[in-house]
């Protein structure tokens, strides 16, 4: 009786490490799709975390997301993109890029969800104009 009890303990051990360390859209409440908007214009909206910031050489930022946009689904609404895989922020043209990055840094560093939403490209990129960091 006690080695079936721990076969079924070793088991329901394995299975639970599994889940817990499997990432995938299944298991979260990530998105990232573009849509009409009622009142403005049409825009692409993420929802989730982000895995990753970096800066490029022409100083442009891009920040990471865990969930793609799809190409299609932005070219749907006028937006033509090359990777949905991150989301642009300029150095050059946006004045509150500061506050976006701090904003971006503590969502990163202390694994929050955050919901961007963007109008325009930018180096085949969306470009990040709204930012909300979330529990």
């Amino acid at each position: 009786m006690n080695k079936k009890l721990l076969i079924l303990v070793s088991i329901l051990s394995l299975l639970a490490i599994v889940f817990l360390t499997v990432k995938s859209d299944v298991f979260s409440s990530v998105k990232a799709y573009c849509k009409a908007s009622g009142t403005d214009t049409n825009y692409c909206k993420y929802e989730g975390k982000i895995t990753g910031i970096y800066l490029n050489s022409d100083n442009l930022y891009l920040i990471f997301l865990e969930s793609s946009f799809s190409t299609e689904n932005a070219k749907e609404y006028g937006y033509s993109i090359n990777s949905g895989k991150a989301i642009a922020l300029s150095t050059d043209k946006n004045p509150t890029r500061e506050q976006f990055m701090t904003m971006l840094n503590i969502a990163l560093i202390n694994d929050l969800s955050v919901e961007i939403h963007a109008r325009d490209v930018n180096s085949g990129y969306m470009e990040l104009d709204r930012l909300w960091v979330k529990k």
